[in-house]
């Protein structure tokens, strides 16, 4: 696979429920195994652990056509994500709440509760950044993006992306766009942010094109 990223549904073999396996999507990057529940559970009879898949006589049976179109639901995530987790542009963690649609409002409030940051929990505001980022899938950002976007420019005289400009359809100059992804590969050191040379260059070019 490309970006040596591999997918595959497995069974819990390990934790049998008295109905059967739950099931488990498996993101597999170079020697980096990770894997995360869905909600289904299949009966060790019916599953077929070398497809990754619900045994064929059981599919055509029609008991699992909601599972099917689950499972169908997120293949059809997995080219972005691969390409995605494959250059480095996606954690794990995020990876698995966008192809599973982990969002839900009560997640939101239980990170929001365990991580308010005060004088009794003892949390750092830091904490509270881990938590969101971990909990969000891409789609909540786009919408976040998009909003902050709109308010931004309309309230500052100059302003610009780091990455994925052209993706978002964001009328900013992008760092990314102007640099090209090799580039930006050469200089990001934490994830998709710039180490010493890639900052100074940024602030060069804010200097020049801000007129400051």
């Amino acid at each position: 696979m490309a970006n040596g990223v591999y997918f595959k549904f497995t069974n819990n073999s390990k934790a049998p429920t008295k109905r059967g396996y739950t099931v488990l999507l498996r993101i597999k990057k170079n020697t980096i195994k990770k894997v995360r529940q869905i909600k289904v559970v299949v009966p060790d009879n019916d599953w077929d652990e070398k497809r990754g898949w619900i045994k064929r006589k059981a599919e055509e049976s029609g008991r699992y056509n909601d599972v099917v179109k689950r499972f169908r639901a997120i293949e059809e995530k997995y080219p972005i994500v691969r390409m995605k987790v494959g250059d480095g542009t996606m954690t794990f963690d995020s990876a698995f709440n966008y192809l599973l649609n982990e969002v839900e409002s009560n997640s939101l409030l239980e990170f929001a509760k365990g991580f308010k940051p005060d004088m009794t929990t003892k949390k750092e505001t830091i904490d509270l950044a881990k938590a969101y980022y971990k909990v969000m899938n891409d789609e909540a950002f786009s919408l976040e993006y998009k909003l902050s976007y709109k308010h931004i420019k309309q309230n500052v005289d100059f302003c610009y992306l780091q990455t994925e400009g052209t993706e978002r359809g964001l009328d900013l100059p992008c760092i990314e766009d102007i640099l090209g992804r090799e580039k930006c590969k050469q200089w990001w050191q934490h994830g998709t942010h710039f180490g010493r040379e890639g900052l100074q260059w940024v602030a060069d070019w804010v200097k020049e094109n801000a007129k400051l």
